[in-house]
C-alpha cells in the first residue's frame, strides 16, 4: 500500500541524488548539496519540536489515566465505608424485621453491587454492556426497581436514596 510506495519513491530519490553528480555541473549539484544540508537540519528542529510536543500529549493521557483510577479508587472506598457502617451497626444492634439481619443485609448488598455497576457503567467498556435486564436476571434488582430506575435520569442516585433508607 502506502507503505511499499514510499519506499519506492524512496529509493529513486537515494538513487537519483548519487547519480546525480555524473550528470549535474558543479554550480547545480553545490545549490542541492546546500539545500539538502539545510533540510536536514530544519529536519532536525522539527524532530526536537514535535518530540517536545508529543510528551505533552503523553503527559496529558497519564495524567487522565491516573484521574480515572483515582475516581474508581474513591467510588470503591465509598462502597467499603457503606458495607462497614452497616456490618457495624448489624454487629451493635439487635436483628430487625421478620427474618432478621441476613434480609436487610441482602438488600443492602444488592443496592450496594448496583451503585457500583452504575458507577463504573461510563468508565468501563465492560460495565457498560450491563442493562437494568442483566441484573434482574442476576437477582440483584427486582421487577418494580427495574420500572423505576427506567424512568429515573439518574438510576445511580435512585439507588443511593435506597440505600440510606
Amino acid at each position: 500500500g502506502l507503505v511499499s510506495l514510499f519506499g519506492v519513491y524512496s529509493a529513486f530519490f537515494n538513487v537519483s541524488l548519487k547519480l546525480a553528480p555524473i550528470f549535474v555541473d558543479k554550480k547545480a549539484w553545490d545549490l542541492i548539496f546546500n539545500f539538502l544540508n539545510e533540510a536536514q537540519r530544519v529536519t532536525t528542529v522539527l524532530n526536537m519540536v514535535v518530540s517536545f510536543l508529543f510528551s505533552f500529549y503523553v503527559l496529558g493521557r497519564v495524567s487522565w489515566w491516573w484521574e480515572t483510577m483515582n475516581c474508581c479508587r474513591g467510588i470503591q472506598g465509598r462502597n467499603h465505608d457503606l458495607a462497614m457502617l452497616l456490618s457495624g451497626v448489624a454487629a451493635a444492634q439487635a436483628p430487625v424485621g421478620e427474618n432478621g439481619w441476613p434480609d436487610e443485609k441482602w438488600n443492602f448488598y444488592r443496592y450496594l453491587m448496583i451503585v457500583f455497576a452504575l458507577c463504573f457503567k461510563s468508565l468501563s467498556p465492560c460495565f457498560a454492556m450491563i442493562e437494568f435486564e442483566d441484573l434482574k436476571e442476576m437477582g440483584l434488582l427486582e421487577e418494580s426497581e427495574q420500572a423505576i430506575l427506567k424512568q429515573s435520569i439518574h438510576p445511580r442516585k435512585v439507588v443511593l436514596k435506597w440505600l440510606s433508607m
